[in-house]
């Protein structure tokens, strides 16, 4: 295989890593979180922050009214919290076992798409057997 072809496939691979990394981030938070980004993720805890340390003084009613999301802001914490803490277990792991570390994690992410791909291999399946049913029956 030409080095130059490997370099592509490996970039689309990591593409398409990174745009299921996003697409379950917002799946899962119901799109709480508007970033994959750690970056992203430090400002919203910061704006949050600001939120709840915003004093809202001489407003009586709701309206105009300065308040953190804080079911949010916990979503955030644990997320970068996740980020820092594999960060820290990547970097021992890789340290002490080498490439081989990474191993788990690619399994696992290699494995994750293959329920949904096989409830629509199944479901598949299960029309194109019921069109030759149907188109047995018809004739």
């Amino acid at each position: 295989m030409p080095l130059a072809f490997a370099r592509r496939l490996i970039g689309r691979k990591r593409s398409a890593a990174a745009d299921g990394q996003l697409g379950f981030a917002l799946a899962f938070v119901a799109g709480a979180i508007r970033t994959t980004h750690i970056t992203g993720v430090g400002t919203d805890i910061g704006i949050e922050l600001g939120k709840l340390l915003y004093w809202n003084a001489g407003r009586r009613t709701a309206v105009g009214r300065v308040v953190a999301d804080r079911p949010r802001l916990g979503v955030l914490i644990r997320l970068a919290s996740a980020f820092v803490c594999g960060g820290v277990i990547g970097a021992l792991g890789f340290k002490q076992f080498g490439y081989v570390s990474t191993l788990p994690l690619a399994l696992l992410l290699v494995g994750l798409p293959g329920v949904p791909a096989g409830d629509d291999l199944v479901a598949l399946v299960r029309q194109w057997r019921g069109q030759l049913r149907l188109g047995g029956q018809r004739k």
